[in-house]
């Protein structure tokens, strides 16, 4: 059963680690902490993203278990199961209302949750946009940074995008039993192999999300035996190139007039920003420096002229953070 709706103006609970974990971290000892607000977007998550919708569901099934949030309960599941065949993760609050048959109330309520537990990170916050009207929000599915803790996954990399290379002997039971779970649950009504999403009166992107990568679950990729893994790319470090191409993916698929762009041919003209170290949402902040023309018809020939400059202008990660803060709130940003 679901325990009662919290209320929305309740006080927000306390921050979570701001640093990941390195690799094998201890288990943590105190009770997981959940994400403010300001932790709930993919550029400031301290989780990482979901490379399938199996790996995900193990998450949110580790979530309910441990009762990370008082709200999380069958509702959430359910929730959640329509959630992880969603590509990309845009849903209404309208289309969710009508396939849960539940009240906007109580659809907002478990949103919220997923996003507290760290499971949820916001790509674009919808709202009402003038002119346009309401336009819903498009997530990302995360793995809490608890999550690995608890379970004593290793990582490699920084920031959403690092891979698992491993796990700890104390966590190959418990991972086994979450896939198990995982492996169980399914959906009723619609086929499991239809993938669906809440149009938002503009075009969709063409490229595959997260969720429909090819990479193992968590139960495939984690190791044999300690110090050994089964991932064949697990010793390799992410290289410059692979950085590039990283960014130029991510760039094509949150970038509405990008779309039809090569993403080897971005990869190209994004290199110094890729190099810089800057993200994708520092990266689509820059470009909302100004509206985008009504008529592209040579998307990477307007990237290449809106980036000349970028990184000398915007030099230090302080910039470029304040700067994205501010292009959360614009409304040239909302309305691009």
């Amino acid at each position: 059963m679901d325990h009662p709706p919290m209320h929305p103006h309740s006080p927000a609970a306390p921050a979570i680690p701001a640093v990941p974990a390195p690799a094998g971290a201890p288990e943590l000892t105190d009770a997981p902490q959940l994400a403010p607000p300001a932790a709930q977007w993919l550029s400031t998550t301290t989780g990482r993203l979901s490379r399938d919708g199996h790996s995900w569901m193990q998450a949110v099934h580790w979530a309910l278990e441990t009762r990370l949030h008082p709200r999380l309960g069958a509702t959430t599941l359910r929730l959640a199961l329509l959630l992880r065949d969603l590509t990309p993760c845009r849903p209404g609050v309208a289309y969710l209302m009508r396939r849960l048959a539940l009240g906007e109330r109580m659809v907002q309520y478990h949103l919220a949750a997923l996003r507290e537990c760290g499971l949820l990170a916001y790509l674009v916050k919808g709202g009402r946009i003038r002119g346009l009207g309401c336009r819903a929000s498009e997530f990302a599915r995360c793995i809490p940074l608890a999550f690995d803790r608890a379970l004593g996954l290793r990582t490699l990399g920084s920031g959403p995008h690092r891979r698992l290379v491993g796990i700890a002997e104390h966590g190959r039971r418990r991972i086994a039993a979450l896939s198990r779970k995982a492996a169980r649950t399914r959906r009723r009504g619609r086929p499991a192999g239809r993938r669906h999403c809440t149009p938002m009166r503009v075009g969709t992107s063409h490229t595959i999300s997260a969720d429909r990568t090819t990479h193992p679950s968590e139960g495939n990729r984690v190791t044999t035996a300690e110090g050994s893994t089964a991932h064949p790319e697990a010793g390799h470090r992410p290289n410059t190139v692979r950085r590039r191409f990283a960014l130029a993916a991510e760039l094509v698929r949150i970038v509405p007039w990008l779309h039809r762009a090569p993403v080897a041919r971005v990869a190209w003209l994004a290199r110094s920003a890729a190099d810089a170290g800057w993200s994708a949402d520092e990266v689509r902040a820059w470009l909302n420096l100004r509206d985008a023309p009504r008529d592209i018809r040579r998307p990477a020939a307007l990237l290449a002229y809106r980036l000349r400059g970028a990184t000398e202008i915007w030099a230090t990660p302080r910039q470029r953070a304040a700067a994205l803060e501010a292009d959360r709130d614009s409304a040239r940003s909302a309305a691009a």
